[in-house]
């Protein structure tokens, strides 16, 4: 009796003990904004319970139409870290910065990406169009920058700049596989700069222009995108380099907080790695002949350069884009001649073009890919690493059969 006494007591300790620590933990966590699921899955992964992660656009959501909100305003304005996608990718982060008050640390999780270079219009041939590649001075060019240089400010440097010190080669040199390299450096080599700039230099004009050179679309202005494809987070090798971006930012918003969000990149990066061996295993049995797919927009480019596969869609790489009566012919008519078999919707596209595209051609659907965004939790692709496994997955039993 005595002996229960004691562990009872002992026991309402110990509940009382994480009542009272639990808020404080919760409070304390850093509070971060990811324009869109996808990312902001990569930033929770590395940051564990230490953040609290605000995905502006959710899972299922598009990033290409998506029109900013009060809320994701007040979001922005009462984070210390912003992370964004860069490339051009998300059109609206300029204004919705100003119009916020935004005064914290943004992000650019790409970074030292090798670009692939592409046309708006681009799904003809596409991939030599998508297969050339541009070293990630996006940052030069047209991307957006870190305008608060978290590695020249704070001295921090790539966590895998250890390897270099002692001698150690990074372990992921699947850059080598793949022809990509790793660009710690890029920081150094391409330095930081107010993000802002971006409008002096890539001749960004205003609203209204945009009016001009793309029309509108349900009484909205579009957003152009630049001559780089921003989907980049389709390469495993890329999410290497998302990562490192990723635990940087976090380390610098957060130091006590550095040496938790380096272990949990080194875990993260560690499944990637064992993901990309796997999805290189499945790819094999897809014949090189049979590697030939369609889908909504251009949004595999990085998939396809990995894999060789050849993705043709009739819109280029923004959603916002109509395809023209001529397009879609042109497309009908490649798809006869290169007797490609499988079509995929996507999870954020409308289908009914497809489902045109599908009568006129006798091909089938091959499934649903995940392009700019995640499913729900419960579903299919309800982190990054989910999403990589599907897609491949889907693709391998459309084109394997």
């Amino acid at each position: 009796m005595i002996l229960r006494r004691i562990l009872f007591v002992q026991l309402m300790a110990i509940a009382l003990l994480a009542m009272m620590l639990g808020p404080v933990r919760a409070e304390s966590r850093l509070d971060v904004v990811a324009t869109f699921s996808i990312l902001g899955d990569m930033v929770q992964q590395v940051g564990g319970d230490r953040v609290k992660v605000t995905s502006l656009v959710g899972p299922d959501g598009d990033t290409h139409v998506y029109r900013p909100t009060p809320k994701a305003a007040k979001a922005i304005a009462q984070t210390k870290v912003l992370f964004i996608n860069g490339l051009e990718f998300e059109g609206w982060i300029e204004r919705l910065i100003e119009s916020s008050g935004f005064k914290g640390r943004v992000v650019t999780a790409t970074a030292g990406i090798e670009a692939l270079k592409m046309e708006e219009e681009g799904h003809d041939d596409d991939h030599d169009k998508h297969g050339k590649k541009d070293h990630h001075d996006d940052h030069d060019k047209h991307g957006k920058k870190d305008h608060h240089d978290d590695h020249d400010k704070h001295g921090k440097k790539d966590h895998h700049d250890d390897h270099d010190k002692h001698g150690k080669k990074d372990h992921h040199d699947d850059h080598d596989k793949h022809g990509k390299k790793d660009h710690h450096d890029d920081h150094d080599k391409h330095g930081k700069k107010d993000h802002h700039d971006d409008h002096d230099k890539h001749g960004k004009k205003d609203d209204h222009d945009d009016h001009d050179k793309h029309g509108k679309k349900d009484g909205h202005e579009h957003h152009h995108h630049g001559e780089y494809d921003p989907h980049a987070w389709h390469s495993l090798a890329n999410a290497r380099i998302y990562v490192r971006n990723i635990v940087d930012g976090l380390a610098a918003a957060d130091p006590q907080g550095a040496k938790a969000y380096r272990a949990n990149a080194e875990r993260y990066i560690k499944e990637i790695t064992s993901l990309e061996s796997e999805m290189e295993k499945a790819m094999k049995s897809v014949s090189a002949d049979g590697r030939k797919v369609v889908t909504p927009h251009d949004a595999f480019g990085y998939l396809g350069s990995t894999y060789g596969i050849k993705f043709l869609a009739p819109v280029g790489i923004s959603t916002e884009a109509e395809a023209s009566a001529g397009d879609v012919a042109k497309l009908i008519r490649q798809i006869k001649k290169e007797k490609i078999s499988a079509i995929f919707v996507e999870n954020i596209s409308d289908r009914r073009l497809l489902d045109q595209i599908v009568r006129e051609t006798g091909a089938r659907i091959g499934g649903t890919l995940y392009s700019d965004a995640l499913s729900k939790a419960n579903g299919p692709a309800g982190t990054y690493l989910d999403l990589m496994r599907h897609n491949i997955g889907t693709l391998v039993k459309a084109l394997g059969s």
